[in-house]
């Protein structure tokens, strides 16, 4: 829904039909929900608020069925592709006679990039926000295209309700393609304080 040409709203849910003899088997997920705000005719500059992808590396961009080549996410994909509730900013900037681009991308949210299977979805157990941000370049050539990012995240364990309890993750990625041909790779690490058993939500 576009009310104006700055202004947009989107959302997205998936039915997952599980039937049972209780009738009660099947799920509606809201993948994403959000609004975003684009204030500046002059400057690619966006502001989100609600549940949407996550900014941290380039997983997320194929993470839904028809892009995916493969039936099973990547492990990756179980530590960076996790909506994220909470607020988010983007920046880009051309570089016409350098024929390229940076980016800046920051969000502020309840939850980190895990995926639901491993952290309390899109609800804050100890108050405190996450903080994740991914820097990029491009050059975009007439027969070359080549991207690059770094990306960081910190802030509490989404399956712990101590804020004493820490997580951080670091990673870089690069996507090129060439008349008709690309590749794409990722690296991310993933570091977490050791878990207090009283203090875990789940399991």
């Amino acid at each position: 829904f576009t009310p104006s040409p700055s202004l947009l709203f989107f959302a997205r849910a998936q039915v997952l039909p599980r039937f049972s003899e209780a009738g009660d088997g099947t799920r509606v997920i809201a993948e994403q929900a959000f609004g975003r705000w684009i204030p500046f005719d002059s400057a690619e500059f966006a502001l989100t608020v609600g549940l949407f992808d996550p900014v941290f590396g380039i997983e997320y961009l194929q993470d839904e069925a028809n892009l995916r080549t493969g039936v099973t996410p990547s492990l990756i994909a179980r530590y960076t592709t996790g909506q994220q509730l909470g607020a988010k900013a983007f920046y880009r900037r051309q570089l016409p006679a350098a024929w390229s681009a940076v980016s800046l991308n920051v969000a502020v949210t309840n939850n980190s990039t895990e995926t639901e299977s491993l952290q309390t979805p899109y609800a804050s157990l100890t108050g405190l926000p996450v903080a994740s941000a991914r820097l990029g370049y491009e050059l975009n050539l007439t027969q070359l295209q080549v991207k690059l990012g770094a990306s960081g995240l910190y802030g509490p364990r989404n399956d712990q309700k101590s804020d004493a309890i820490r997580q951080y993750a670091w990673g870089a990625d690069a996507r090129a393609a060439a008349f008709g041909f690309s590749l794409e790779a990722e690296l991310v690490r993933l570091v977490q304080d050791e878990g207090d058993a009283a203090a875990k939500f789940t399991g």
